[in-house]
C-alpha cells in the first residue's frame, strides 16, 4: 500500500474511533435504547453549542459597536480568530498530549507498518475536526456580525470560510510540537500527570483574563479614550501573533491586499504544519515507547518501618479511609479535576468584583446587603448555596467507585462489609469537600470582612448540607460505574452522564434552598432558620445516605 493510501486508511480510522461511527451503526439497527441516549446527548450538546453561540454573539457585538466608534469595524474579526486560535493552542496542548500518548491503539499503531509523520498527521487532522465543534460556533459569531454591520460580497463568504476551516491548523501545529519535544525529555511515567495540573492552572489564568478583558469591553460607556485605548491593546495582542491580525485582514478586505494577506496566513499555517511534522518524524516513537516504559519503586521500607506499621491496627473504616485519602492527593489529575469547580467559582463570582472598573464598588455594592434586615444571613445562605452547587459538580463524588479502575476485584475479594466500604469513600468525599470549602469560605470571608462567628456558620450549614449531593453522585457512579479506564483523564471523559449526575445532585440542593426561602419569607428569627436548615439538611442526608447503600449493591455484586 502506498503511502497516500495508508495515510487515508488511517485517517478513516481515526475519525470512526473518534466520532464512535461504527458504533452508532450497531446502535441505530441493534440497540434502540442506546441509539436515544446517544441523541439526547446530542440535543444536550446542540443547546450548549447554542448558549456558546450567544455568549460569544453578545460579546462580540460590543466590540463591534467599538470598533466602528474608533473607525476599525474589522476589530471584531481580530478578536474572533485571535479567541478562536487561542483556545485551539490551549485546548490543543492538552488533547494532543492525551491523543498522542495516552491513546489505547498507540502500541497497535507503533508495531505496523506506519511512519512517525503518518500517525502524527492523522491524529491532528482529527483533533482538527474535533475543534471544529467550538471553534466554528465562535468564529461565525464574528464573521456574521461584522457583516451584519458592513455590506459584503460572495467573494468574503468565500475567503471567511477558507480562513474559519484552516484556523486550527496553526495553533494545533504549535501545541503538537510543543507536546512531541517536551515528552521526549521528560519521563512520561513519572511526570505526565503534573501537566495536567499545571495545564489547570493555565486555564485558570487565562479564564482570569478574558474575564478582566471582556470587563474591559463591556464597560466602555461613550469614552472615545477608552475605546482608543482598547484598540491599541488588541493592537498589542496581534501583534504578538499576527496570524490572526493577518486572517481578519484577509477576510475584511476582499481585494489584492486581502488575497496577499490570505497567501501569508494559509503559508505560515502550512509550513508550521509541515515543520512540526518533519520534527515528529525524527522524535515520536521515541518519546512515545520512553512513556511506555516502567520504573521499579526506588523507596523501600526497613523492617522497622515494617515492624512498626503492622504494630498499628484501625478499624476497616478508617484503614479504607486513608488509602482513598493518600491515592486522592497523590494523583494530580484527581486533584485538578476536584479542583476546577472551585476555581470556576472563584472566575465566576469574586473576580468580576475584585476587577470591577468602578474601583471596588461592586463589592462595595454587595456588602451594602449587610445593611438591610437578615443580610448577614442572606449572605451566608448565598455563599452556601454556591458552595454546594459546586459540591455537585465536583467530580470527587461521582468517581468515587470508578476511581478504582482496574483493581475493583479488590474490593470484592477483601474481608470487609459493604457498608464499611462506602462509608470509607463517603468520608473521604466529604474531607476533600470540607477543605476545598473552607479554603473558599475564608477567601470569601476575608474579602468581605466578615467575622470568624460567619464562617464558622457556613461551614455549620455546609457539612450536613454537602452529605445529599455526594450521596446522589456517589449512588449514580455505583449503578454506572466506568472502570474500564487505562488513565485518570479517561475517567472524567463521561459526557452526558456527568450533566445528569449534576441536574439529580442539585435537586436536594434545590430542597434546601426552597425551604430557607419560604423561612425568609415568613420572617423567621435567623437562629431558627440555621437551625431547621441544619436539621432538614440531616433528614435528607440520612434519606440519601440509605439510597447510597441500596445503589453501592450493583457495585459489589460479582460481575456475571
Amino acid at each position: 500500500m502506498s503511502n497516500s493510501k495508508a495515510f487515508f486508511a488511517l485517517l478513516k480510522t481515526q475519525l470512526k474511533v473518534q466520532f464512535n461511527l461504527s458504533a452508532l451503526r450497531y446502535k441505530i439497527f441493534k440497540n434502540k435504547r442506546t441509539l436515544m441516549q446517544t441523541l439526547f446527548a446530542v440535543l444536550i450538546m446542540l443547546f450548549l453549542l447554542f448558549l456558546f453561540f450567544g455568549f460569544f454573539s453578545t460579546a462580540f457585538n460590543v466590540v463591534t459597536k467599538a470598533g466602528f466608534m474608533v473607525g476599525q469595524p474589522e476589530l471584531v474579526l481580530v478578536v474572533a480568530l485571535l479567541s478562536a486560535q487561542l483556545l485551539g493552542l490551549l485546548t490543543g496542548i492538552f488533547t494532543l498530549m492525551s491523543t498522542f500518548y495516552y491513546s489505547k491503539d498507540l502500541p497497535m499503531l507503533i508495531a505496523m507498518p506506519f511512519k512517525p509523520w503518518q500517525i502524527i498527521a492523522a491524529k491532528l487532522l482529527v483533533t482538527q475536526i474535533t475543534l471544529y465543534i467550538l471553534l466554528v460556533p465562535l468564529l461565525v459569531a464574528g464573521i456574521g456580525l461584522y457583516a451584519h454591520y458592513v455590506q459584503v460580497g460572495s467573494m468574503y463568504w468565500i475567503v471567511a470560510s477558507i480562513v474559519t476551516l484552516m484556523s486550527p491548523l496553526l495553533p494545533l501545529s504549535i501545541a503538537a510540537l510543543i507536546v512531541v519535544i517536551l515528552m521526549r525529555f521528560v519521563n512520561l511515567t513519572k511526570n505526565r500527570t503534573i501537566f495536567t495540573v499545571l495545564g489547570s492552572l493555565v486555564g485558570a489564568a487565562i479564564g482570569i483574563g478574558i474575564q478582566v478583558f471582556s470587563q474591559r469591553l463591556t464597560t466602555t460607556g461613550n469614552a472615545p479614550e477608552t475605546l482608543s485605548e482598547q484598540a491599541n491593546l488588541l493592537k498589542a495582542i496581534s501583534a504578538a501573533f499576527p496570524p490572526s491580525l493577518w486572517g481578519a485582514k484577509a477576510i475584511a478586505f476582499p481585494n489584492a491586499q486581502g488575497l496577499v494577506y490570505l497567501l501569508l496566513f494559509l503559508g505560515v499555517s502550512f509550513a508550521a504544519f509541515i515543520c512540526m511534522l518533519a520534527i515528529s518524524q525524527q522524535v515520536f516513537y521515541k518519546a512515545a515507547i520512553a512513556g511506555m516504559e516502567s520504573t521499579a519503586p526506588q523507596k523501600r521500607l526497613t523492617r522497622k518501618e515494617i515492624s512498626k506499621a503492622s504494630d498499628t491496627t484501625r478499624s476497616h473504616t478508617m484503614a479504607l479511609f486513608s488509602k482513598e485519602w493518600k491515592l486522592f492527593w497523590r494523583t494530580p489529575l484527581f486533584l485538578s479535576n476536584a479542583l476546577s469547580p472551585f476555581i470556576i467559582f472563584f472566575i465566576a463570582v469574586f473576580l468580576p468584583m475584585i476587577t470591577s472598573s468602578s474601583g471596588g464598588q461592586s463589592v462595595n455594592d454587595l456588602s451594602q446587603l449587610l445593611n438591610v434586615p437578615n443580610g448577614g444571613l442572606i449572605m451566608n445562605l448565598i455563599l452556601a448555596g454556591i458552595l454546594l452547587m459546586s459540591i455537585a459538580m465536583n467530580s470527587v463524588s461521582y468517581t468515587a467507585f470508578s476511581r478504582e479502575g482496574r483493581t475493583y476485584w479488590m474490593s470484592l475479594s477483601i474481608p470487609v462489609k459493604r457498608r464499611e466500604q462506602v462509608n470509607a469513600k463517603l468520608i473521604n468525599c466529604l474531607a476533600i469537600e470540607t477543605v476545598f470549602a473552607t479554603l473558599i469560605t475564608v477567601a470569601f470571608s476575608l474579602l468581605f470582612r466578615r467575622s470568624l462567628s460567619d464562617i464558622l456558620t457556613v461551614i455549620a450549614l455546609l457539612v450536613p448540607a454537602m452529605i445529599p449531593p455526594i450521596c446522589v453522585n456517589m449512588a449514580l457512579d455505583a449503578l454506572m460505574p466506568k472502570l474500564d479506564w487505562v488513565t485518570p483523564q479517561q475517567l472524567f471523559k463521561r459526557g452526558i452522564f456527568t450533566l445528569l449526575f449534576f441536574l439529580l445532585s442539585l435537586i436536594p440542593v434545590g430542597i434546601m434552598g426552597a425551604t430557607a426561602i419560604f423561612l425568609l419569607n415568613k420572617q423567621v428569627s435567623t437562629n431558627l432558620i440555621y437551625v431547621s436548615i441544619i436539621c432538614l439538611s440531616v433528614v435528607i442526608a440520612a434519606v440519601t445516605y440509605e439510597l447510597l447503600l441500596m445503589a453501592s449493591k450493583n457495585f459489589y455484586k460479582l460481575p456475571e
